[in-house]
């Protein structure tokens, strides 16, 4: 009887904690996105969709090309991904779009049973930090030629 009760409450456990992963993808402000290990793209959150300004998940969802990316920024990540594949350590890096943003990403290699599975991305939006910066930057600048 205890170990009834007990597997009945892990799965209970995982069952919610599964509901709040499910809705921590769902609702991060930052961008997720999971290539498998054919680096097509699996599942991406909507903050990843918006960022990119992509209307139709299906256009992407299954393809290793994002059409929604310039040529630079698809060579950036290429590179990205060649050395996650040959290290398999975590990578962090900005990527400029072409809507003008600029994206804070860390891109880490999915390991089980020392087998690469995918590589797990997040990515954030820093386009405002960055020009508070250079603002910054500019201010300090100009009082300095006082």
């Amino acid at each position: 009887m205890e170990i009834l009760q007990i597997n009945e409450q892990y799965t209970d456990f995982c069952s919610k904690f599964t509901t709040v992963l499910d809705m921590l993808f769902r609702n991060s402000p930052d961008g997720i996105l999971y290539k498998d290990k054919n680096l097509r793209y699996i599942t991406a959150n909507n903050a990843y969709f918006e960022y990119h300004q992509i209307k139709a998940p299906l256009e992407l969802i299954g393809k290793t090309y994002n059409k929604f990316l310039s040529v630079d920024a698809l060579e950036q990540i290429t590179q990205i991904e060649n050395h996650i594949l040959s290290n398999q350590k975590p990578q962090n890096f900005r990527l400029n779009l072409s809507n003008d943003r600029i994206m804070n990403i860390t891109a880490t290699p999915v390991i089980h049973e020392n087998e690469f599975m995918g590589i797990f991305y997040v990515e954030r939006d820093i386009t405002h930090e960055e020009n508070l910066k250079e603002k910054f930057f500019m201010n300090n600048y100009q009082l300095r030629a006082l």
